[in-house]
């Protein structure tokens, strides 16, 4: 609720969440096995059994007169993943990974009513499916001086039935009052496809006895994909490192470092 402290009257305020009895389960059980076909070739293979349940409910609806008053979903998913590493020699190695994976909608997903910004109000929708995912990886790793090692790996998702967050509508309208204010109203959705690739780089060692430097820069782009132009994904970072000069001498250590 919310008080005026000059007048002390009193209001209702909406919670973020269902505010009934909510409860959200998540269980698994997977297996890992690994295999050296020899002493530069190792094999890495796995499954997992997913099992998520999710109950909200929606207690009281004296602001938001939902068209329902309790979500109840669940769901069984199986995911794997697949690696091979491969020594070239002593100081080069090549490492290749696939695997699926996979991700239920939960309480935030499901159940949020949430003033993003000003005159935009996310509202709860009921109909999410799962979003899946198919990944793979290739990674380098490379000794280039005695005690100082470079990695580079480039990746690739796809997903299917991606959650995203978009204009959407509350029984029929595009815009609602909320609290006091008229507001774009925004659901999360299920959106066809999306992808997200990228490069990362790592560069780490001891230069001697005293000095050892580390460094690290991602470089990641996201992208829903439409009949028209795609257009970018949530949560897409821009690009970001960092890079670590380390003296240490007897009981000092020093760092110089740039982000």
């Amino acid at each position: 609720e919310r008080k005026n402290i000059m007048t002390g009257a009193l209001s209702a305020i909406a919670t973020r969440y269902a505010d009934g009895p909510t409860s959200m389960q998540s269980n698994a059980l997977y297996a890992q096995h690994t295999y050296k076909f020899s002493n530069r070739l190792t094999l890495n293979d796995g499954l997992r059994l997913n099992l998520t349940k999710l109950d909200a409910r929606f207690a009281d609806t004296a602001l938001m007169h939902f068209p329902f008053n309790q979500v109840v979903q669940q769901h069984l998913a199986a995911t794997g993943n697949i690696g091979l590493a491969y020594a070239v020699d002593n100081t080069t190695k090549i490492s290749l990974i696939a695997s699926s994976g996979f991700r239920a909608p939960n309480v935030d997903d499901l159940s949020k009513v949430f003033e993003s910004v000003p005159g935009s109000v996310v509202v709860p929708n009921p109909t999410l499916k799962v979003e899946y995912t198919l990944n793979g990886e290739l990674g380098i790793s490379k000794e280039i001086l005695p005690g100082l090692r470079a990695n580079v790996n480039v990746y690739y998702t796809r997903l299917t039935n991606a959650l995203i967050t978009q204009n959407s509508q509350f029984q029929g309208a595009d815009s609602i009052m909320y609290d006091g204010q008229l507001s774009q109203v925004m659901s999360t959705v299920n959106a066809g496809k999306a992808f997200i690739y990228g490069i990362e780089g790592a560069l780490a060692g001891q230069l001697n006895k005293y000095i050892s430097v580390l460094g690290t820069v991602n470089y990641t782009k996201g992208r829903v994909v439409t009949d028209t132009v795609p257009y970018p994904l949530d949560h897409i970072p821009p690009v970001f490192g960092k890079f670590s000069v380390i003296s240490s001498v007897n009981r000092l250590r020093t760092e110089f470092f740039v982000n």
